[in-house]
């Protein structure tokens, strides 16, 4: 599934003329490698498409540190096509960047143009020579946006998961419950079972309602009364 993605990307970058293509975005490196980092807002991992190979590069806490890290993961499904590389403050990402850029007389890169900061772009046009940088917006959106068959039933399985979890959360609800106890209960009840949400609940009750992305944790906590509207808007994650 993953190398399939990943032919994909090359297929995009050979119709580009590109030799490559770095992956910035926390969402895009988990969709083509299957590696996850701790935090979705932090640049703890990128990820180099080349036509010859996957490079990871992360730190040591994924590679060194944790004996059922996801790298051993990502590297048990993409085998040896996969090669990671530590981010030390001996050796950093560019460094990396550089020695393989010159092993595969690499001279085009495509990017993320709509995930990389403008900084990061310099420093990278500052210390990579005889390299183009070409900024490519939603390129693996475009190619997220067809579902293989393996998404297709863990998003039916995650549509289950909401609705069995709705089903138990609407017996809970009754006259005195307030928008943020039906939030908590929504999410206990996932991670409880194992799961994630997709976003923080959307519990608005009466007036409440009528609020556009009303924000449960920043609103005034209206309780239920009887005959009150209430709005549930919350989504399930299963396998990411």
């Amino acid at each position: 599934m993953l190398q399939a993605r990943i032919e994909k990307l090359k297929k995009f970058l050979k119709e580009k003329n590109l030799n490559g293509f770095l992956v910035s975005n926390f969402y895009n490196i988990l969709y083509l490698t299957g590696f996850k980092t701790l935090t979705e807002n932090e640049r703890e991992a990128w990820a180099l498409i080349t036509t010859k190979s996957v490079y990871l590069f992360t730190d040591s806490r994924y590679i060194n540190l944790n004996p059922k890290s996801e790298v051993r993961n990502s590297k048990q499904i993409l085998g040896p096509n996969l090669k990671t590389k530590l981010i030390a403050p001996e050796k950093g990402l560019i460094k990396h960047l550089m020695e393989i850029v010159e092993e595969e007389k690499i001279s085009q890169i495509g990017f993320e143009g709509d995930d990389l900061k403008v900084n990061e772009l310099d420093r990278f046009k500052e210390y990579i020579n005889n390299v183009e940088f070409v900024s490519l917006e939603k390129l693996i959106l475009k190619i997220r946006e067809i579902k293989d068959e393996p998404e297709i039933e863990n998003l039916r399985t995650a549509c289950k998961i909401a609705d069995d979890c709705l089903e138990d959360i609407i017996k809970l609800i009754k006259p005195g419950i307030s928008e943020k106890e039906i939030a908590f209960k929504i999410e206990f009840w996932l991670k409880e079972k194992g799961y994630d949400l997709s976003f923080y609940p959307i519990v608005a009750i009466d007036k409440n309602s009528a609020v556009p992305h009303y924000d449960t944790r920043a609103g005034n906590n209206e309780k239920v009364k009887k005959n009150s509207i209430i709005l549930i808007d919350y989504g399930a994650k299963f396998r990411n």
